[in-house]
């Protein structure tokens, strides 16, 4: 005899279903855990994850909100916590009920003390943005007379190509924001490749940055000595599922530099995938799929 079901049991099970479907977090944690900015203008990358009671984790960097108890040294600006004056403050997050916190200190180095560095720089920027891919300038033939090594394999001669090639042209040291390697990726001008970057982001600071600094192949600065990488593990749920990192690298003695975002690891776009060690990751069942940096 088929049994009734009443609305209160209903509602029920329908919450025990929903439980099952969506775990309670119970934790919420920031990464970097520890963040020393060079000074003023030197920013981070924040990562956000909540974990459940049973191990599962769940990236929450653009959903939960990030507050600092001094704006007036450390700003949060789009998931960054930017430095404004020397000094320290506290980034606060909360999220659901959980809560975390990180101290960061701001240190008193002038932007431009930090020379910036091509081969280190600026081929990273190239190759993210897909500049000297094998279907944009990295092809043999080029690009409308412009030709980089494939994904920088050659940076001597990138840069010369960049800076001696159509007779100096790229480049405007006089009036840097002028310059066509800056113009035509932020489509000021019309580009081929798309409009790449935009005049606020990272990657077009570093570029001005350095036509500014003289467009010289290498830098007589502090050098990198460790690159940190978070989440160092994550387990993704299946087919499609992604998982956005923070880079934090150490630069000179050990000191921590702003980042640079990173492409993200997506198991169910393999052509991104570029060394074999991803793909088999990409492989395993679907339970035990593991974010793990690119090579390289």
């Amino acid at each position: 005899m088929p049994r009734r079901i009443g609305a209160v049991e209903l509602s029920a099970l329908g919450l025990a279903a929903f439980s099952l479907a969506s775990p309670a977090y119970a934790s919420l944690t920031i990464e970097p855990a520890e963040i020393s900015l060079t000074g003023p203008g030197a920013s981070q990358r924040l990562l956000l994850t909540e974990t459940a009671a049973d191990g599962r984790a769940r990236d929450v960097s653009k959903t939960c909100r990030v507050r600092s108890d001094a704006p007036g040294v450390v700003r949060v600006e789009e998931g960054k916590a930017v430095a404004a004056a020397p000094g320290t403050a506290t980034l606060r997050a909360d999220c659901e009920g959980a809560s975390a916190s990180i101290s960061v200190e701001v240190g008193n180095q002038a932007p431009g003390d930090m020379q910036i560095d091509f081969a280190r720089d600026l081929l990273s920027i190239f190759t993210t943005k897909g500049c000297n891919g094998s279907s944009c300038h990295g092809s043999p033939a080029g690009q409308a007379g412009f030709k980089l090594s494939l994904y920088g394999a050659d940076p001597a001669a990138d840069h010369a190509m960049i800076v001696q090639g159509a007779d100096g042209r790229r480049l405007n040291l006089d009036d840097p924001p002028a310059s066509l390697l800056l113009q035509k990726p932020t489509f000021q001008i019309a580009h081929g490749g798309g409009h790449l970057m935009t005049l606020e982001s990272d990657e077009y600071r570093t570029l001005l940055s350095w036509i500014e600094q003289g467009a010289k192949y290498g830098s007589s600065g502090a050098q990198l000595e460790r690159l940190d990488i978070y989440p160092q593990e994550r387990i993704l749920g299946g087919k499609g599922a992604s998982q956005p990192r923070r880079r934090r690298p150490s630069i000179g003695r050990a000191h921590p530099r702003h980042d640079r975002p990173s492409p993200l690891l997506r198991c169910g776009h393999r052509r991104g995938l570029r060394s074999r060690r991803q793909r088999r990751q990409c492989n395993r069942p679907r339970s035990d799929y593991r974010a793990r940096p690119r090579d390289g």
